[in-house]
């Protein structure tokens, strides 16, 4: 201890020392200016520069000392941070998406219009009930690839309410939590409460709100006049967000989860153990999607085995970029 405290007093005390030579060499060097110091106003200056020294390093040891003092009375200590990627929406990527339907749509148009007459040039094609359903269908299926090029400025603007109204702040989060103590830990129970402004999301929430009008119509089929299924899949031909970022279900094998339970306004969850000093992804699904109006408004609470009291932690923000729903890149530009 006494080796210690004399390494970090002369330590600081040399650092000192090296001050005035310094600012001595600085005047001289812009200013011109040659100063004659007394060797007793050294001895002084040395004698100051040894007792502020002695101060700061008593001082510094104190600190430590209180924080590890503090730290053995409850040796378990967490820090929660929650990486949030912020969702965007490119309309130029959609505008784009539409420019290519309409060109596809003329295609379609052309073949269907051929197939068409061909049916109803045949001479015994009212006599079958399901060919009469075919024909009603693919001509309300012509009126409508005729129709779509018309609608692209309405679809954009549906698109833009819908994203300014229902889809603004919201964020991907991933909750990570580290062992910042000095003491393996089991048993932990964890609450993640996320205040009265943020708001946990349902997984396929972005595609249910998003209009549907920049897909062409499906071709009825002969047996069913109905469009396929394929017409109610989520924006870009995708089911729900989830499969879009194509989140693993679970990022730490390791990590025994004993229960986790998902509220309206709160996580709730139980890790068998941690080591110290390490950090995993709270939750088998590396990310959730949030609405989040007040950032410093989510806290975590968390007892366990060995931790001697309650701890409440305020959740720590990170920012981890981008990701553009649409094109389904980061912000770096990399595919998902």
């Amino acid at each position: 201890m006494i080796i210690e405290y004399l390494k970090r007093l002369f330590s600081k005390w040399f650092v000192y020392l090296g001050l005035l030579p310094a600012i001595d060499d600085l005047i001289e060097r812009y200013l011109t200016i040659s100063l004659s110091i007394p060797s007793i106003v050294l001895y002084f200056v040395a004698f100051c520069a040894f007792i502020y020294a002695t101060y700061q390093v008593w001082n510094d040891m104190r600190i430590e000392k209180e924080e590890l003092e503090e730290k053995l009375k409850n040796p378990v200590d967490y820090e929660i941070k929650a990486y949030a990627k912020k969702i965007v929406f490119d309309l130029g990527y959609l505008k784009n998406k539409i420019n290519k339907n309409i060109e596809e749509a003329e295609k379609k148009i052309s073949e269907t219009s051929i197939e068409l007459k061909e049916l109803e040039e045949k001479s015994d094609v009212k006599n079958k009930q399901n060919e009469m359903f075919y024909i009603a269908g693919l001509d309300n299926y012509l009126e409508k690839l005729r129709n779509y090029s018309s609608k692209k400025d309405e679809c954009l603007d549906k698109y833009k309410k819908v994203i300014e109204n229902k889809l603004k702040d919201l964020y991907m989060v991933d909750f990570v939590i580290s062992n910042c103590g000095i003491k393996f830990d089991e048993d932990i129970d964890i609450v993640l409460e996320f205040g009265e402004k943020n708001e946990y999301l349902e997984d396929g929430y972005i595609s249910s709100n998003l209009p549907m009008c920049i897909f062409l119509p499906s071709k009825p089929e002969r047996q069913n006049i109905y469009y396929s299924s394929e017409y109610r899949k989520a924006i870009l031909g995708r089911p729900d967000f989830r499969e879009i970022n194509k989140i693993q279900l679970d990022s730490n094998p390791l990590v025994y989860r004993r229960y986790e339970k998902i509220e309206d306004k709160r996580f709730s969850i139980k890790l068998r153990d941690l080591k110290v000093s390490d950090s995993v992804s709270i939750f088998k699904n590396d990310s959730y999607l949030f609405k989040i109006k007040d950032k410093n408004s989510m806290k975590c609470t968390i007892t366990s085995k060995n931790s001697t009291s309650k701890i409440i932690k305020n959740i720590i923000f990170e920012n981890d970029g981008e990701f553009d729903f649409f094109n389904k890149t980061n912000s770096q530009g990399e595919e998902k």
